[in-house]
């Protein structure tokens, strides 16, 4: 009564949600792992197996559970399109229908822009409830979607909270805010006054540079900002420039202090934020983002459309 046939599929793609499931599961998620794992199914399959004991299958893959760590909670979040397998996650959001455009690179807002906080935002603090009252404090986020909402997960899902580690994969690798954290310096390379007024902007640079976009945007809104502010790591910009994720845990420690004392030389009753980083370290800055004031994301409308809000983050 319930048959579908799910073709079309290329092999790096199945690998790459192999490496997401086994992580999730608590088994090693290196390459010499998945190649275990897919010998371990062919020979199911070359010799005939048509059914499966639960005990002869644990014991054939009990060698790829990692010492010691439990399986992570997952969190996907499907925004921009959607998941092959969203019944392999622990909580599902599916928003793809409520986004205007025909395919993920034009799906950048919503059909209606109050659902960034009545809808979407309330089902990842509901997701982040459920996990948490069910004994869940590690969890990996994973899905399509853009920055804000990869930041927003990170918050809602934050060490305040009780969460003890937030994590994605960035590519093939895994970027974890548990672990160690190498010296990653940054610098604050625009701090221009723009007005009288009180809140302030700011550009988190990695990847690029948005100053010139954010600023005529600024100039084009209506908005309350007085000031704007660029950070970015003093080896400048690119999307090269963290190279594993315990440059990324400082990089976002780093953030997080300096933003900290933005909001107390200047005091602004609202901060905008501006973010322009790969996602696995976005994530983790949002795990961080307490003690800050009331802050205000903003989605990247495509290279004509400047910025628009999206998520507001009450502090």
């Amino acid at each position: 009564n319930d048959l579908s046939f799910r073709v079309g599929r290329l092999y790096d793609e199945l690998r790459e949600d192999a490496r997401t499931l086994m992580y999730s599961a608590g088994f090693r998620y290196d390459e010499e792992a998945i190649t275990l794992g897919e010998s371990i199914v062919r020979g199911w399959v070359t010799n005939g197996k048509r059914r499966l004991a639960i005990a002869d299958v644990k014991d054939q893959i009990k060698h790829l559970l990692r010492t010691g760590e439990l399986p992570s909670a997952s969190l996907l979040i499907q925004a921009i399109d959607r998941d092959p397998m969203p019944e392999t996650a622990t909580i599902a959001l599916d928003w793809l229908d409520l986004f205007s455009g025909e395919e993920p690179r034009t799906r950048r807002v919503p059909l209606d822009d109050t659902l960034w906080n009545t809808k979407f935002r309330k089902e990842i603090q509901e997701a982040a409830k459920l996990m948490r009252s069910q004994g869940e404090t590690r969890v990996l986020v994973r899905g399509y979607m853009r920055l804000p909402t990869w930041f927003t997960a990170g918050v809602e899902l934050g060490r305040t909270a009780g969460f003890e580690e937030v994590a994605s994969f960035q590519g093939n690798a895994l970027w974890s805010s548990k672990g160690e954290a190498i010296e990653y310096p940054i610098e604050t390379i625009c701090n221009n006054k723009l007005s009288e007024k009180n809140e302030v902007a700011i550009s988190i640079a990695l990847s690029v540079n948005p100053s010139k976009d954010v600023i005529n945007h600024l100039q084009k809104t209506p908005n309350d900002v007085g000031r704007y502010i660029c950070i970015t790591p003093t080896v400048g910009v690119g999307n090269t420039v963290l190279q594993n994720d315990n440059q990324v845990r400082q990089w976002a420690y780093n953030i997080r202090d300096e933003v900290r004392n933005i909001a107390r030389e200047y005091q602004p009753s609202k901060v905008h934020l501006f973010l322009s980083a790969p996602h696995g370290a976005v994530l983790l800055l949002g795990h961080l983002w307490d003690r800050m004031p009331p802050t205000q994301l903003y989605e990247d409308a495509g290279t004509t459309g400047g910025y628009s809000p999206s998520f507001f983050i009450p502090n």
